[in-house]
């Protein structure tokens, strides 16, 4: 009964690490992250541990203000190699809010390469994860936990945390 059970816990094993997991990017916020706002003196930034991202004022008046107007995330340098990826991070925000994370092209066309819509509950910690797929190799840098914060209200803070990207053999 010893040798039955050992077998079978030796075949689950074989079939949890079928597909193995390799991390080939984790985040140095003090030279990776960054913080771009149209208008100047919108955000106070803070890159040390983790990227954070407090809106301290409002767009100047009469300014048209889009979710693009402020954007947040990592800069992964080019180099990937063609594969099956996911992007792993912890995000919190301040308020309530359903808002988009994603990963993308950090040069034009700048398309997404995996993006998702997230639940946001006020101060509550939320790991969120991305997969994406390379079918070439990556001779362009990518965004990682990118977000468009624009239209966020004064007040609100955004932390950016635990930035990893795992390559997914199977």
């Amino acid at each position: 009964m010893k040798k039955l059970a050992t077998i079978l816990a030796a075949g689950m094993m074989c079939a949890v690490l079928g597909a193995a997991e390799t991390q080939v990017y984790k985040t140095d916020f003090k030279t990776q992250a960054f913080a771009w706002s149209q208008y100047a003196k919108t955000c106070k930034v803070t890159k040390n541990n983790s990227l954070v991202t407090e809106i301290v004022s409002a767009a100047p008046a009469g300014a048209k203000v889009l979710p693009t107007s402020t954007q947040i995330g990592v800069n992964v340098p080019k180099g990937l190699a063609a594969g099956d990826y996911r992007m792993d991070c912890t995000i919190t925000i301040t308020r309530d809010c359903r808002e988009n994370v994603a990963v993308i092209r950090n040069t034009p066309p700048w398309t997404s390469l995996g993006s998702r819509s997230v639940e946001f509950k006020n101060g509550v910690p939320a790991k969120v994860s991305i997969p994406f797929q390379l079918k070439a190799a990556a001779d362009y840098p990518l965004r990682a936990a990118s977000m468009a914060i624009g239209t966020f209200p004064v007040g609100t803070k955004v932390t950016v945390s635990d930035v990893k990207i795992v390559k997914i053999t199977k």
